[in-house]
């Protein structure tokens, strides 16, 4: 700018008071320019002679374009950045020339004494040297931090751009951290604070003093000094944070992480403890009190305490365990309005809570105060609901912890009963907590646990009678199996029986068809013996007729011989038939006979009748005289037909008698006993 007051000839105005050019209210935007520009023009109305000439306006593109500039490094919010592009053509440029003043003259703050590289180095220097007791030597560092805490409240947003770069927020934080306890006393330890209380009044600085790793832990380091002044520029840090988006759990993990460093038995014990022991006597220790009453009530009123009662109530009961209450009570003598308007806003939400828990309860007032009153509202709440009996089992329970445990056990106790309140669910389904997480447990998973306890019990209910049912089919299972070995065995047995009844059978076969072919052999025999049979018995027929006709002319005793003859040729007849028969141990008994050929007619001879068949005895006696050729009885049935004997008296001497034999089948060739 200094360029384009040059290019028209125009002198440079002089440096303003500082009451004029001083630019705070417009990088804070508490007050805003308006309020800045009516004090400039009351001085000027009030016949200012020292008050320089500002130079020529210029063309109103070109000043839009110039104050546009200057805007952006005021980094300002997008509704007052609007605000300030509303303002008049006057007011733009005067805010142009004030800004360009501001960053081509310095002051003995050195508030544009050099570049972020120079207060960089400087500041490294400082936080190599080792701490002195050097009155002089301490004023002149302290003074070096003083220069780098008023550049980045007071330079541009390109200037604090840079630093960050520079990798200038990490040295300031890692010179923080190291700090040892003499640095903390000293004053330093407040001007470093302050450093990064300037960072974060920038928006690009804020983000990345959220965004390092470790810095709101550091931040709360310096809550364990001596040092008034570096506290409450860590406390209000920290209750700053607690406005931000994702800034208030970062405030309570680093309060967590403070409880270790410290060695404080609870989390706040040092915050709440000096509260109590500010005495009210100096402007520090009522600036103490008051800080620390905003960061409690920024911790208890933002972040998940905007909309959660649970969290209110479970984050101020935290509070209120450290003794707090006596405390506020004590503060509530001190005539402090500042004080008291802190206390009036934690005891007016305090009350705004309990009466959100007695609605819940449907009574009038639940005294958090009285263990028999949380007890009834609990009671009142449960009774006819399940969970009562689990109430009571919680009761009991308590009344069981052993009183040598101290209050170890009562704190694990409440510690769960805090997670099982406040974790819920975030946007991914993840079980989250608002607070640090007093105990690391899942508690979604548990309730899901035990709200699935009696299907696993059924489950567990119906796997054991299937296993039954199991056992019981195993068992089945095995008798039938026991069942078709035995009948596969009698299986084996019938088959072996069949095979031995088959070659049985086979073998019996095998004899039929032998006796068959026997009885075939025997048959065919027998005919031809039954053939030679009946020729030879036809002869015999006319042999006996010829000896009947022979003996009419016989004595008695001549007759009688001749009948032994006739007998002992029948019985010859009869034996071969007897050979020839089949024994009973052949194939069975022989066919039966051919029925007799027909007799002939009256009075005329015809072929001698066939031999009977074996067996049916002795042949009958010869026909009577005078019927020749008469067939002989039948004897087929076995049964015999003999006539009965005659009683020939017997001589009382010997009497002449014919020896017959029998002619040899050779003698009988051409004869008519050959037939």
């Amino acid at each position: 700018m200094l360029k384009w007051w040059r290019r028209r000839g125009a002198q440079a105005p002089q440096s303003p008071s500082r009451s004029e050019s001083a630019r705070t209210p417009i990088r804070r935007g508490d007050k805003g320019t308006r309020s800045s520009f009516r004090n400039r023009s009351a001085t000027r109305g009030r016949g200012d002679s020292a008050a320089p000439v500002a130079p020529p306006m210029p063309p109103e593109d070109e000043l839009n374009e110039l104050f546009a500039k200057v805007v952006s490094e005021l980094d300002l919010s997008a509704d007052k950045r609007d605000i300030m592009m509303s303002l008049s053509a006057d007011k733009k440029w005067q805010i142009i020339v004030s800004n360009d003043q501001s960053r081509t003259t310095g002051d003995d703050e050195g508030r544009s004494g050099g570049s972020a590289d120079t207060y960089l180095e400087e500041f490294q220097k400082l936080a190599m040297m080792p701490f002195t007791h050097d009155i002089n030597e301490l004023s002149k560092r302290s003074k070096t931090v003083n220069h780098l805490k008023t550049a980045l409240r007071t330079q541009p947003n390109s200037f604090v751009m840079r630093f960050i770069n520079i990798k200038g927020l990490e040295v300031v934080m890692d010179f923080l951290d190291k700090m040892d306890y003499d640095y903390r006393s000293s004053v330093i330890h407040t001007a470093v604070v302050g450093c990064i209380k300037a960072v974060m009044n920038n928006s690009h600085g804020r983000s990345h003093v959220l965004t390092h790793p470790r810095s709101i832990r550091i931040i709360t380091q310096s809550l364990s000094c001596d040092n008034t002044k570096a506290k409450v520029a860590a406390l209000e840090i920290l209750a700053a944070v607690c406005l931000v988006p994702d800034g208030h759990k970062k405030v309570l993990v680093g309060m967590s992480y403070f409880q270790k460093f410290a060695n404080e038995r609870t989390r706040f014990q040092t915050i709440v403890n000096d509260l109590d022991r500010s005495s009210n006597q100096t402007t520090e220790d009522v600036s103490l009190q008051t800080t620390i009453m905003t960061f409690i009530n920024a911790a208890l009123s933002y972040g998940p305490g905007e909309d959660s009662l649970e969290f209110r109530v479970h984050l101020r009961y935290e509070f209120l365990m450290l003794g707090l209450e006596p405390i506020v009570e004590k503060l509530r003598k001190q005539n402090n309005e500042l004080v008291r308007r802190h206390l009036e806003f934690f005891s007016s939400t305090r009350q705004q809570d309990e009466e959100m828990i007695s609605s819940r309860f449907n009574q009038l007032h639940v005294d958090a105060r009285s263990s028999s009153s949380l007890v009834k509202a609990l009671q009142t709440k449960l009774s006819h609901t399940s969970a009562y009996p689990h109430l009571l089992s919680l009761l009991s329970h308590l009344l069981l912890i052993p009183e040598e445990s101290r209050a170890l056990r009562w704190q694990l106790t409440s510690k769960v009963v805090q997670q099982i309140v406040l974790q819920e669910e975030d946007q991914d389904n993840e079980p989250y907590d608002p607070d640090s997480a007093p105990l690391v447990i899942n508690v979604e998973n548990m309730i899901k646990n035990l709200a699935s306890e009696n299907e696993l019990i059924e489950l567990r209910n119906s796997l054991n009678r299937k296993a039954e049912a199991l056992d019981e089919t195993k068992a089945e299972l095995g008798k039938k199996e026991r069942e078709c070995d035995v009948r596969q065995q009698e299986k084996e047995d019938i088959k072996s029986a069949m095979n031995k009844v088959m070659q049985k059978l086979e073998k019996e076969n095998a004899n039929v068809r032998e006796a068959k072919q026997r009885e075939k052999e025997l048959s065919g025999q027998l005919e031809e013996h039954r053939a030679g049979h009946n020729i030879g018995g036809a002869e015999r027929s006319r042999v006996m007729a010829i000896l009947e006709e022979a003996s009419k002319g016989l004595s008695d005793t001549s007759k009688a011989e001749a009948l032994k003859i006739l007998e002992d040729m029948k019985s010859t007849a009869t034996a071969p038939a007897k050979a020839t028969t089949p024994t009973s141990g052949g194939a069975g008994p022989p066919p039966p006979p051919p029925p007799p050929p027909p007799p002939g007619p009256p009075g005329m001879g015809g072929p001698p009748p066939p031999p009977p068949p074996p067996g049916s005895g002795p042949p009958g006696p010869p026909p009577p005289p005078g019927m020749p050729g008469a067939p002989p009885p039948p004897g087929g049935l076995g049964i015999a037909t003999r006539l009965p004997a005659k009683k020939i008296p017997k001589a009382s001497v010997s009497l002449k008698s014919y020896n017959w034999s029998k002619i040899p089948d050779l003698k009988i060739e051409k004869t008519i006993w050959k037939g």
